[in-house]
């Protein structure tokens, strides 16, 4: 099992519950998901492997082969847009598939050309530090999400106990403990859902507040970086030409004689 694609460490996994909310088509008339407008994302700081090259052997048959965790990485979009060159984008999907066939064919002599490419610096500074913001943004939606789950889970044993003391109350026949505990059920169902429809506002309120406040965070180091990049570049120049000046004065006044220099 040999990892080909990794994700970085501000990678996390999502639950397809956290990812799509139910809905209806009313056009199909029938159930639909759509996705959620600010679903919650909890970096693990995990490195997950989505390709892997493994060989093996199998009841006395060899496994080679390519596994990618999305089928949609040899869509035509990306050979159609890699050939026309349309979008101001460099895909490397299409490398990525020639390179597995290659493998799998063992003809490997166009690995290394393909590897070729022009490599861009990053402002490492600034991503250091931003992602210092969203690893503090992360961890304001986890404690977010964990206030929600435990409110709900306070509601669940509050009605848990109710229903405890009912059934365990020997006053009540079989036809009255039956009713009380639907009135309650019901009872605590609306509760449960007002205190959820609350506790999901206050959540999303403070999941926005802290993406508009890391926004902001990013935005100012961006710009005073911008700041440092147009300054910094002038000064030595400006540096240079005072020292040069002052030497030239300071020869040109060694030059010149006693008697001319004092009138």
């Amino acid at each position: 099992f040999e990892p080909l694609m990794l994700t970085g460490g501000n990678s996390g996994l999502l639950e397809w519950e956290e990812y799509v909310e139910d809905t209806f088509n009313p056009f199909a008339m029938a159930p639909a998901v759509r996705l959620r407008r600010s679903p919650f994302r909890l970096l693990d700081q995990n490195a997950h492997v989505i390709a892997a090259h493994i060989r093996g052997e199998e009841d006395g048959s060899e496994l080679n082969a390519m596994f990618v965790a999305d089928i949609d990485m040899i869509a035509d979009l990306f050979f159609q847009e890699w050939s026309r060159g349309d979008l101001n984008v460099e895909f490397d999907n299409v490398t990525f598939v020639l390179n597995a066939v290659d493998v799998l064919a063992g003809e490997e002599s166009f690995l290394d050309l393909r590897k070729r490419r022009a490599r861009q610096r990053t402002l490492e500074r600034v991503e250091l530090q931003a992602a210092e913001f969203v690893r503090e943004r992360n961890s304001g939606e986890s404690e977010a999400k964990q206030e929600v789950e435990d409110a709900l889970a306070a509601a669940r044993e509050s009605f848990r106990k109710q229903r405890e003391r009912i059934e365990n109350d020997t006053g009540l026949d079989d036809r009255s403990r039956a009713r009380v505990l639907d009135q309650i059920a019901a009872t605590e169902e609306r509760r449960l859902q007002v205190t959820e429809a609350n506790l999901e506002r206050v959540k999303n309120e403070k999941i926005e507040l802290s993406k508009a406040r890391t926004q902001r965070q990013i935005r100012g180091i961006e710009n005073n970086m911008r700041v440092f990049a147009t300054i910094l570049p002038v000064l030595p120049p400006i540096l240079i030409g005072m020292l040069v000046l002052g030497f030239r004065q300071s020869f040109e006044r060694r030059d010149i004689s006693e008697s001319r220099r004092k009138s």
